[in-house]
């Protein structure tokens, strides 16, 4: 299906509305009085089998009957009635529909997925895309149109919404109104059983009217479309997300919580596909406005002016905590020298006097924003008697005018600082409330920046020389899933690692103390010993480790003394046996943990870190071990 039938879903030119009556609480009713109360100029067409007027407008008894071919459906019938309703509409040619049927939340899951698929089959077959079932509805503030069950209608605007979310489409529409937030989309996907985020992300894309685009994501079903179609819109503006359920999200379908893949995973995804990731919805709209105002930064150096000493050395903490003040040039500090005397920060912060005029505040962020070792300038105002907040902010517009690199600020106070906000939002500067609030976004470019240099990251080409032997791999994982098992031991997974020539301790599984101990003879001492337990996947969880053993008699007593503290704390365990690994002695070399899994939602992943022990664990020692050594093997 063609991508631009989605200009009928969004950008339509006539809608038609079935279920519309003048009856209180019909929800075909208030999508007819929400569009009409709007600006949109295109004729709204209720249907209704006995023809009676809707809102004094003429209904119309049926599809057949519409005296012109609608480009917008909304579907208000009951639930069952639906299908027919797409399929009618899809025969008279119009190209989009969105359904909201009442009472289609109440039907059991069985229900909804039958009836899901044949309103699917009924749209595929005749060209129609939908939006929903479920959901609140779409608003296009650019044209006026408000086919949504919120009432809250928001100015005209460059920034997107999309959500899963019901309850937060809402949320975010009241929030953009008081905030005087403009939007150009607002999109309610409900079940996406048609469109979903993918494809609304790509025609947002393209979008002339759209500079940047906001998520609300629950879980995703389509990873491949939806990486494609974030990848490539990352690329042209900047695409936000919020992504609650650490551990569970809401499936509405079911009414409950359920897991939708790893949350990690999720925000890997994220970074690669040069998205940002964000807490919460006022920390969504704060970095959106943040980075279209302001050009994309070449580093990650702020510098930070401010008339207020304490308040500078505030900000600077703030930032130490994630990011980096900058270092200026000589030929900065001697202009700031020659601008202010020689009483000012020299650490990436610049301390104007109280008592500045706006002309020397406006010529000291001109230095900074032209100093080469500057990526971007905070600029705060503490409100001081005798110097005029809103002349100093419009000496500062002027000197910004004459440069691109991005300026920050933050005009403290409450309703003395609201007339320069006001200048600096009409002169598109970024301003914030707090130093906190302005530190916060400053750090929100950060890492939309290293995420958009992780999106045009290549994986460099294999060595023309490595020929690693996947037979030997294969043969190693045949072997476990012949048993039945999905998972490796450690000693399997070494063997695969060695097969692509990674480097591995040399182990062996013993079975009692007996073998262990011939083993260690073998490998050569000192050894650890480590539990095998398909029951216990952190050994240290027990005891279950020993290092340094220098003798045969040490390597018996360990296994015994493991055992014995197996059988105490977890007795109903399966020991499969004892790893006895020569200890490796390498200078800054480091424990790491490499894990592959399939995640439900994006496929296979790796995960690769540190694998510190914790203190305090029993059998175990501090981690690192003694001077500047580790002890290895990785568990």
């Amino acid at each position: 299906m063609a991508l631009g039938n989605l200009n009928a879903l969004f950008r339509p030119n006539s809608v038609a509305i079935v279920g519309a009556a003048d009856t209180p609480g019909n929800v075909g009713l208030e999508i007819m009085g929400n569009i009409r109360s709007g600006r949109f100029l295109g004729p709204v067409m209720p249907i209704d089998a006995d023809k009676r007027p809707v809102m004094g407008v003429e209904s119309y008894r049926d599809v057949d009957t519409l005296p012109l071919t609608p480009d917008l459906a909304v579907i208000c019938s009951e639930p069952e009635d639906s299908p027919a309703w797409i399929r009618a509409f899809g025969r008279r040619g119009t190209k989009g529909a969105i359904v909201l049927c009442p009472g289609y939340a109440k039907l059991p899951r069985e229900s909804k997925k039958e009836l899901q698929d044949k309103m699917l089959e009924a749209a595929r077959s005749n060209d129609i895309r939908l939006i929903g079932p479920s959901g609140m509805g779409v608003q296009t503030p650019l044209i006026g149109l408000n086919a949504s069950l919120s009432e809250t209608k928001v100015k005209p605007g460059r920034t997107a919404f999309l959500s899963q979310s019901a309850s937060l489409f809402a949320t975010v529409l009241d929030w953009a109104k008081s905030g005087g937030l403009g939007l150009s989309y607002v999109v309610s996907l409900g079940d996406a059983i048609d469109v979903g985020f993918a494809e609304i992300i790509d025609y947002l894309s393209s979008d002339a009217h759209t500079r940047s685009i906001l998520l609300y994501i629950d879980s995703i079903t389509d990873a491949r479309n939806f990486m494609s179609a974030t990848r490539a819109a990352s690329r042209n503006k900047p695409v936000l997300v919020i992504k609650p359920g650490r551990r569970l999200s809401y499936d509405a379908a079911s009414q409950s919580m359920v897991s939708r893949g790893l949350d990690e995973v999720y925000g890997e995804a994220f970074r690669r596909a040069g998205m940002l990731r964000v807490p919460d919805i006022d920390t969504l709209f704060d970095a959106a406005t943040t980075l279209v105002r302001t050009q994309p930064i070449r580093g990650e150096r702020l510098a930070i002016l401010t008339n207020g000493g304490s308040i500078g050395i505030m900000a600077a903490d703030a930032l130490l905590d994630a990011g980096r003040l900058a270092a200026f040039t000589e030929e900065t500090k001697r202009a700031l020298e020659e601008l202010l005397g020689r009483n000012w920060f020299r650490q990436g912060v610049v301390d104007l006097s109280f008592d500045s005029s706006p002309e020397k505040c406006a010529e000291a962020a001109a230095v900074l924003l032209r100093d080469k070792q500057t990526n971007a300038v905070l600029l705060i105002n503490v409100p001081f008697a005798g110097v005029s907040g809103v002349e100093t902010a419009k000496a500062v517009i002027a000197k910004a005018a004459k440069t691109n690199r991005p300026l920050l600020t933050c005009w403290m106070g409450v309703q003395a600082a609201e007339p320069s906000r006001a200048l600096f939002n009409e002169a598109g500067i970024p301003t914030y409330e707090t130093p906190e609030k302005a530190i916060r976004a400053f750090m929100h470019m950060v890492e939309h920046r290293r995420n958009q240099e992780l999106l045009i990251e290549m994986p460099r080409s294999l060595p023309s020389g490595f020929v690693p032997d996947a037979n030997q791999a294969r043969e190693v994982i045949a072997s476990a899933l012949a048993e039945g098992r999905g998972e490796l031991t450690e000693p399997e997974a070494k063997a695969v690692l060695a097969a692509y020539r990674i480097p591995v301790v040399e182990s062996r599984l013993a079975r009692d103390a007996k073998e262990a101990t011939a083993a260690a003879v073998e490998l050569g001492f000192p050894v650890a010993v480590k539990l095998s337990s398909p029951d216990i996947p952190q050994p240290f969880d027990v005891g279950g480790i020993e290092l340094d053993l220098e003798t045969p008699p040490a390597v018996a007593e360990a296994v015994l003394a493991i055992m014995g503290r197996v059988l105490k704390l977890r007795p109903k365990a399966k020991v499969a046996g004892f790893i006895v690994q020569r200890m490796g002695r390498m200078a800054g070399a480091a424990e790491v943990s490499l894990q592959a899994e399939v995640d439900p939602v994006f496929g296979p992943y790796v995960r690769f870190g540190l694998a510190a022990w914790p203190a305090g664990a029993p059998g175990t020692r501090p981690w690192p071990c003694r001077r500047s050594t580790w002890a290895w093997p990785a568990s």
